[in-house]
């Protein structure tokens, strides 16, 4: 790796440590603050708000980063301007799916599950305001990731969240209520906003529309924008289909096994758009030779950190959610075995970075295709034969499925390279070693949920 690969890498990873740490700690605090319903409620609204958000996709910060030459201002500006309308267009669109939510309750044609809850339209409406700050955020940002900056834009981020923390925490103790969590992704949100337009340096944003700059955004992003519905479907249509199957409290376990296992995707998808995709993106310009070495040293990277913690939570998970839940998130141990196995499928996200580095966009919406039948079809066939635990393995397999692809794909770049597959089979197997160990260790570790 260059040194801006390597400097980049430990910025962007330094910060997703600290963000999980600041999250980990913090929903701790919400769990014995807030009822498993809260959090059951909370992953509706958000797969709502994320599903309009991806489904308006224009794929902005990927035509930003990928766009040869200097920015001109005329570009940055008319990115902002679409940026601000479809920010404004994700807060319409939900604030007409809560009057359609709230027009289906008040005729009882949503009943005993939890789309049935009359708190959950006002909830959407709440969340989605965070949509039009997002809008908001100055190019800047876009600007940083494009040249691998990361310091600034990382210290920001960091504060807003903790910030954000804490009128979570506020908010929980004093009502009690989903609003909590609402209220601190809004005040993210604007923090975000505001901080990119004070401290970073660069354009100012200003409104400007020059159409062909909006033609060419427009067909640069077409397959981003037929391909994001589908990775939306894909990554919240197990929410989807179990806020219909279970009450409240079940999908609260549900949300909290995720929420543990979504670390290492997060952790996956931080690498893959600050690290993988630019730097993959800077070595397909120098020639074929290059982006190999590039794609081989980041596959090593992916797998020694995702394959390592997907076989220690696949073996400890039931023993981490004892020591860190109460017993009204017990079954969120077995849930987040379930979907450690998913995780292993996850590797080959490098390969996908790949692809998208060599401007072949169009195999996104393939792949997503291929995930969100396998997962729909996983979660219903797991819960009908294992209730929500048979759901949770049906959604982690449902990661495999895009792997004829990716792997024809690779072996059309390069040849197959054993000694990195190989190195992978190590990781996982010492991870799960590693679960074991701790799994033993457990009994003797004080659990952090109870009182003194």
């Amino acid at each position: 790796m260059t040194q801006k690969h390597l400097r980049a890498g430990a910025i962007s990873m330094g910060s997703f440590v600290l963000t999980q740490g600041i999250r980990f700690a913090g929903n701790l605090f919400l769990a014995k603050l807030l009822a498993p319903e809260a959090f059951g409620l909370a992953g509706i609204v958000n797969m709502a708000i994320l599903g309009i958000t991806l489904m308006s996709d224009l794929g902005l910060r990927q035509v930003v980063v990928q766009r040869q030459g200097q920015l001109e201002a005329s570009f940055l500006n008319t990115v902002w301007t679409v940026a601000v309308l479809r920010g404004l267009g994700i807060w319409g669109l939900a604030l007409l799916g809560a009057l359609g939510l709230l027009l289906l309750q008040s005729n009882g044609l949503v009943v005993g599950n939890v789309y049935a809850n009359p708190l959950l339209p006002y909830l959407m409406v709440g969340a989605a305001s965070s949509a039009i700050l997002g809008g908001l955020e100055s190019t800047k940002g876009m600007t940083a990731q494009r040249a691998m900056s990361l310091g600034r834009l990382t210290a920001m981020s960091l504060a807003s969240q903790l910030l954000a923390m804490a009128v979570m925490l506020g908010i929980a103790r004093v009502t009690g209520s989903p609003w909590a969590l609402i209220a601190g992704a809004v005040t993210a949100a604007a923090l975000n906003c505001l901080s990119g337009h004070v401290f970073l340096p660069g354009l100012r944003n200003r409104f400007h529309w020059d159409k062909a700059i909006v033609k060419t955004i427009l067909e640069k992003s077409k397959w981003i924008l037929l391909s994001t519905p589908l990775a939306f479907l894909q990554s919240s249509a197990d929410v989807m289909i179990l806020g219909g199957l279970v009450n409240a409290t079940l999908l609260g376990n549900y949300t909290v096994a995720f929420m543990l296992a979504n670390v290492v995707q997060q952790v996956a998808s931080n690498l893959s758009g600050n690290i993988f995709f630019p730097g993959m993106s800077a070595a397909a310009r120098e020639g074929l030779e290059p982006l190999q070495k590039t794609y081989l040293r980041f596959q090593r990277v992916s797998d020694a950190i995702i394959l390592t913690v997907a076989g220690g939570l696949i073996a400890a998970g039931p023993s981490i959610v004892g020591l860190l839940f109460d017993k009204r998130y017990a079954h969120s141990g077995e849930i987040l075995s379930c979907l450690a196995i998913g995780l292993i499928g996850l590797r080959y996200h490098v390969i996908e970075s790949l692809i998208q580095a060599q401007g072949n966009f169009k195999l996104g919406s393939l792949m997503s295709s291929l995930r969100l039948c396998a997962l729909v079809l996983g979660t219903y066939l797991g819960y009908y034969l294992s209730g929500l635990s048979g759901a949770a393995l049906g959604v982690g397999l449902s990661w495999f499925a895009a792997w004829p692809v990716q792997l024809w794909y690779r072996n059309k770049t390069m040849a197959w390279p054993w000694p990195v597959e190989a190195a992978a089979l190590g990781f996982l197997l010492t991870g799960y070693g590693l679960g074991l160990v701790f799994t033993r260790l457990a009994v003797y570790l004080p659990c952090l949920h109870c009182q003194a």
